[in-house]
């Protein structure tokens, strides 16, 4: 099963955590108000279950939000005025990491526009499965194939490119530990035991080297691309 959202025409990725409180469940009531105005959001939140801060998000912007499960009723509390929908995003899901990915599509005037088609939250190295939290009315992103067909930004389809392969070594992975855990299960002497523990260590452990690589490969290029396009 593939961990990772397909996505409409790709323009920007970020992968990034920052600093918001997260808690568990407490007494205090929780309350989520939160609003789009173009591309800035405004948001109060207090003691609300990260899958319905994500879920009123995808309403706002009509964008597919994909969470964790794990992660689904961890709580968050924060306020932001008017902040970049990528910042705010960012903030609203750390201290986990986050990706943002923003798509062009053509106005009804024949105007190209930038929006955001998908959003990704999850737990920076352990591999999870992943639930659909935007709305159910939510226009299903394209394929990869499809949307690789369409970047026209060099760097934007290396970025693409790279994400996708890292998304598809995560699943053989992820297989090979579902199949592990299942003869871990069946096993009857310990020798077998013992030597399906140690390949599932392994296993996990390349999990956590892969998803650091990505994370770090993805720092770098963004980097090089506000060098090279003089974004500060």
């Amino acid at each position: 099963m593939r961990s990772v959202c397909a996505v409409s025409i790709s323009i920007f990725f970020v992968f990034l955590s920052a600093a918001v409180f997260f808690c568990e469940p407490a007494a205090a009531a929780e309350t989520v108000s939160l609003s789009v105005n173009g591309k800035m959001l405004s948001a109060d939140v207090h003691n609300t279950p990260l899958k319905k801060v994500l879920a009123k998000l995808s309403a706002e912007c009509g964008a597919a939000v994909y969470l964790d499960e794990s992660l689904q009723d961890k709580t968050v509390s924060i306020k932001l005025e008017n902040e970049p929908i990528e910042n705010a995003v960012k903030r609203l899901a750390a201290p986990y990491n986050s990706a943002v990915i923003f798509s062009q599509r053509q106005t009804s005037s024949g105007e190209k526009e930038f929006y955001i088609s998908n959003i990704k939250v999850f737990e920076s190295g352990k591999g999870g499965n992943y639930v659909n939290v935007s709305l159910p009315d939510t226009p299903p992103a394209d394929s990869p194939g499809e949307v690789r067909k369409q970047i026209k930004d060099p760097w934007v389809r290396d970025v693409f490119d790279m994400l996708i392969n890292s998304v598809e070594e995560e699943s053989r992975i992820k297989e090979d530990i579902s199949r592990l855990e299942s003869d871990l299960s069946k096993a009857g002497t310990e020798d077998e035991k013992r030597k399906l523990r140690e390949e599932l260590s392994q296993k996990n452990k390349l999990l956590r080297e892969l998803d650091k690589k990505t994370r770090l490969e993805l720092e770098e290029k963004e980097k090089a691309l506000r060098l090279e396009r003089g974004i500060k």
